[in-house]
């Protein structure tokens, strides 16, 4: 599908070339079976076969940018020529473009105007030509599309003409019947130019394929229905034609018979004296003049008949006056041998020659209704032909219509089948992978809680250490210099004075160290318990930070597990941290009770608070986060930007 997309221009314009090359071999070397196909066919005429090449050779530089004006050219040449030939029909002029390339002699079928296209010849290389020009701009792409389906659909529907066996079923033949090489060259060259250029963008979806084939079915329809019409239209004038020639051999068999009947009458006056047998001859004389005129007028439109009625009128003329003259002769007493002599030796050779007269009419006018039969039964079988024809191609737009249902159907069940395998696939894969996360998850608060617990362990045994050994030592530094500030005896000043301030430095160091060694792991939280714990922290940040804090207790805390009592110490010192140094609060309230089985522990502050959806991810808050989880426990925040922020976490017990 590719290779015939990239190259039909190329082929259409070698198909153009190669058709428009022989139709003006044929002209030049007189063969009509190039120019016209078939001898009751309309022939290409040669300035089409000149704008057939020129559309050829255009279509073959489309694709290069180098010959671009070349192909530029050529589309104005068959511009010109096809604007100069409507310009003739429309005005009803010549002004000598019809036979500027080549002289036509007359005589060709359906040819009024030699060597002139005929009108829809014209149109459709306008409409071509308009393609061509505006073929890559995009902004235009309804209208050149609608050009070629006007073009494609007028050679379409002459070729189907031809099926019928009668290409004047178009409309009227000398403007619009196009040669049928000529429509086939059409089909070609927009079958090219649509595949080239407007396949790619005229994708159509299901529905409008549907509407599109049930559209063509309803064109073909109409379009038997028209050209049967048009068929019926051309037996019944057929019939009319044959009627008419039949009628007039019917009146050559009165006229003879007339002027037997004529003869007959004037014999028996001139033998017996009766004037009786007189009277039907002078009403056979009015008779045969009406005849003869009936005849006349039935057989003017051929040439060769109306030589024969001026004959035949003649000889009538003459066989009338042989008889007047018979008669006049017969009154004036002349002997009867002598009449019957003259009758008997003029009339036979008069005679003759009447019905031989006759007789060739007789034998043209069958020989027409022969023609014109065979003509009209060529064309009813043509036309059964063509309906059968145009029956099937319905048939095979509709099956075709039908396949394209079941398909899309299939398609469609096909591609639910494949989304539900993938669906299923895709549900397996997210189980599979949310079971990865969820034990990578609980691995992870695992490994949380084991770093807290580590965490809680070196800090305890730091604090220990730090306490124990670097707190004592300090200690017993401090009483040692504190016994030598009551023993030496030196009246030096400055002795006294750097005693006193060791002394001082050693009660920092320890104060120091106590400090560092309650950070650390405060005493309280295993001598004292959680209560006295969160009351000493929030004492301490009251101290630290200048804010008021309240702390209310509300249960006892005894029984409670150490590990439990350590995270909510570490949250609630977290939090406090977070207070200072973000909230910019004037006041804080810690709440610590027991609630349905639960340990609560809430953080109050009127500060700044902020976005809990989208902050959510600060280190304080992941940090309180995992020490609830750490202990089965849950954490709910309430935050709003000027709001303040409520910290609650629940924590179950035993």
């Amino acid at each position: 599908m590719n290779f015939i997309r990239k190259n039909s221009l190329t082929v259409a314009g070698l198909v153009a070339i190669l058709v428009s090359a022989l139709v003006i071999t044929g002209w030049v070397l007189h063969i009509p079976l190039l120019t016209s196909v078939s001898p009751d066919f309309i022939s290409m005429k040669f300035n089409t076969a000149i704008c057939f090449l020129f559309t050829g050779i255009a279509l073959l530089m489309m694709g290069e940018k180098s010959s671009r004006k070349a192909c530029v050219v050529c589309l104005i040449i068959v511009t010109l020529i096809a604007v100069l030939t409507l310009i003739e029909y429309i005005f009803s002029v010549n002004i000598g473009i019809d036979e500027l390339f080549w002289t036509e002699g007359p005589g060709t079928p359906y040819t009024v105007y030699p060597g002139r296209p005929s009108a829809l010849t014209v149109v459709n290389f306008l409409l071509l030509s308009f393609v061509l020009f505006s073929i890559r701009n995009r902004k235009i792409f309804v209208l050149n599309w609608t050009a070629l389906f006007i073009s494609l659909l007028i050679a379409a529907v002459s070729v189907i003409s031809y099926f019928f066996g009668n290409p004047e079923l178009i409309s009227i033949p000398s403007l619009t019947v196009i040669a049928l090489h000529t429509a086939l060259l059409f089909l070609v060259i927009c079958a090219g130019i649509y595949y080239s250029i407007f396949f790619h963008r005229t994708a159509l979806s299901f529905q409008r394929r549907m509407i599109s084939g049930f559209l063509v079915i309803a064109f073909v329809i109409l379009l038997v229905v028209y050209l049967d019409n048009k068929t019926d239209k051309q037996v019944g004038k057929t019939a009319d034609l044959i009627l008419n020639n039949t009628e007039s051999i019917v009146l050559a068999d009165d006229i003879i018979a007339t002027l037997t009947r004529m003869e007959s009458g004037v014999r028996g006056y001139i033998l017996i004296r009766d004037s009786s047998f007189l009277s039907p001859t002078i009403e056979e004389k009015n008779i045969l003049e009406k005849r003869l005129e009936q005849l006349k007028y039935r057989v003017a439109r051929h040439s060769d008949q109306q030589l024969r009625m001026d004959t035949l009128s003649a000889l009538v003329a003459n066989r009338i006056i042989l008889l007047d003259s018979s008669l006049l002769l017969s009154g004036r007493q002349v002997s009867l041998q002598n009449n019957l002599r003259n009758m008997l030796v003029r009339t036979p050779v008069l005679m003759n020659r009447i019905i031989a007269v006759l007789n060739g009419l007789k034998k043209k006018e069958q020989e027409l209704v022969d023609e014109v039969q065979a003509k009209t039964n060529r064309q009813n079988a043509n036309a059964n032909n063509a309906i059968l024809f145009l029956g099937f191609t319905i048939l095979a737009i509709f099956l075709s219509l039908i396949q394209l249902i079941f398909r899309t159907i299939k398609a469609r069940a096909d591609a639910e089948e494949n989304a539900l395998q993938l669906a299923a696939t895709l549900e397996q894969k997210v189980k599979q992978r949310t079971a990865q996360l969820d034990m990578a998850n609980v691995q992870l608060h695992r490994l949380a809680a084991h770093l807290q617990d580590k965490r809680e362990d070196e800090q305890k045994q730091l604090s220990r250490e730090v306490n124990d050994e670097i707190g004592q030592l300090a200690s017993a530094v401090k009483m040692d210099i504190d016994w030598l500030a009551l023993h030496v005896t030196d009246p030096d000043p400055k002795v006294s004075k750097r005693i006193s301030n060791a002394s001082k430095i050693l009660q920092t160091l320890i104060n120091d160290v106590r400090k560092i060694a309650s950070s650390l792991r405060p005493v309280m939280i295993d001598e004292l318990g959680l209560n006295a714990s969160i009351k000493w922290l929030c004492e301490q940040f009251t101290k630290t930070s200048g804010v008021t804090s309240v702390f209310t207790e509300e249960m006892d805390d005894a029984g409670i597990s150490q590990q439990i009592r350590t995270e909510l110490f570490r949250i609630c010192q977290e939090s406090l941290t977070n207070i200072t140094k973000h909230a910019q609060a004037k006041e804080v309230t810690v709440r610590l009770w027991k609630i349905n089985g639960s340990i609560e522990l809430t953080i109050t502050d009127d500060g700044n608070g902020f976005d809990a959806v989208h902050d959510s991810d600060r280190l304080g808050l992941i940090s309180i986060r995992e020490r609830a989880l750490a202990v089965d426990g849950s954490l709910e925040i309430k935050a709003g930007h000027g709001k303040g922020t409520v910290i609650r976490v629940r924590i179950p017990v035993a």
